[in-house]
């Protein structure tokens, strides 16, 4: 006999996600977890290595295997900031639900006329040149 899924219909917060992370099989079902805990905060939620430890079952040294497997596939970055005087300031966590090589180069900054096109073409109207 076959398992159904039961899907409730939404009518309060949820979250929208690419399906990449949850099939990529070189992540653990606890990765998934912490990538989806922090893919449905807000985007002004500011993110704490010791908040992620405190908020649910997992230790110090569970969430940094954690953090360094989504590093190594692509799920996040770590940027570490340093102060003037060159001291360890704070780290910057960049998640994201599509596996990314972060060591890529960034592409070029938009020109005016190109960010235009582009910005009307996502809004679904033909760039004639001259508006």
């Amino acid at each position: 006999m076959a398992e159904d899924l039961i899907r409730r219909r939404k009518k309060r917060g949820y979250t929208i996600i690419d399906n990449q992370p949850i099939n990529d099989s070189n992540l653990k079902y606890e990765d998934i977890g912490l990538l989806v805990y922090v893919l449905s905060k807000p985007d002004d939620w500011v993110i704490y290595k010791k908040e992620l430890i405190s908020s649910h079952q997992n230790g110090r040294e569970s969430v940094a295997g954690i953090l360094k497997r989504l590093e190594a596939q692509g799920y996040l970055q770590i940027i570490s900031h340093r102060s003037t005087k060159g001291r360890f300031a704070y780290n910057e966590y960049v998640f994201t639900d599509v596996a990314w090589n972060f060591e890529d180069e960034p592409e070029e900054p938009l020109s005016d006329q190109q960010f235009n096109r582009e910005r009307e073409a996502v809004n679904g109207k033909p760039y004639t040149g001259n508006r």
